[in-house]
């Protein structure tokens, strides 16, 4: 649902959002659990955090369960907070992964990520106060990025203190608006395909 320049899934998948319920995603986990014996699962979902109440009951269910298992997942550093998190770490939550991409503002605006510096140290001392295990996704190699940019990243680890990072260059995936982009500006073109 967001518009992140380096993001193909609206163009892959289109802008709307449909969402599991939580007792068919707990009845997966328990089919898994049962069958293979698996303990620790990757809920590998974009949007997984994006509504709160699904997850606060995800939490309920899966706490209620009898289901011990450890788990971890990928969200946005604007779609949880304290509530959330003491809840999903409740019941197995040990990793989280943040989509951060750059410590820069102004790169952050580049991606269209409408997120703030602030709100990723707010939310990176939140969860390293509740203990719960924290990676960031970053990104480096846009087109204008700089050294004094990458400068800011750096600092902005230092700050955070993240468990682990990922980073990864910038892919100029079909469909996004930084791809679209660099073709009109004659950087690229269909041929590398």
């Amino acid at each position: 649902p967001n518009s992140c320049t380096y993001c193909s899934s609206p163009s892959f998948w289109g802008k709307k959002v449909s969402f599991r319920s939580p007792a068919n995603i707990l009845k997966e986990m328990r089919y898994s659990f049962e069958k293979h014996g698996i303990i620790y699962f990757s809920i590998r979902d974009d949007n997984f955090t994006l509504k709160k109440e699904r997850v606060l009951e995800f939490c309920d269910i899966l706490r209620l369960s009898g289901l011990y298992i450890m788990w971890n997942c990928q969200a946005r550093v604007d779609t949880v907070d304290e509530e959330m998190l003491i809840a999903m770490k409740k019941c197995g939550l040990e990793h989280i992964q943040y989509g951060v991409e750059s410590g820069s503002e102004r790169i952050l605006q580049e991606y269209d990520k409408s997120i703030t510096i602030e709100k990723i140290k707010e939310t990176a001392a939140l969860t390293r106060k509740l203990g719960i295990y924290m990676s960031f996704y970053l990104m480096a190699g846009m087109f204008n990025e700089t050294a004094d940019d990458i400068k800011k990243t750096i600092k902005l680890i230092k700050k955070t203190l993240p468990h682990d990072v990922i980073v990864s260059p910038v892919a100029y995936y079909p469909g996004t608006a930084i791809y679209s982009k660099a073709k009109k500006e004659g950087k690229v073109s269909d041929s590398i395909w």
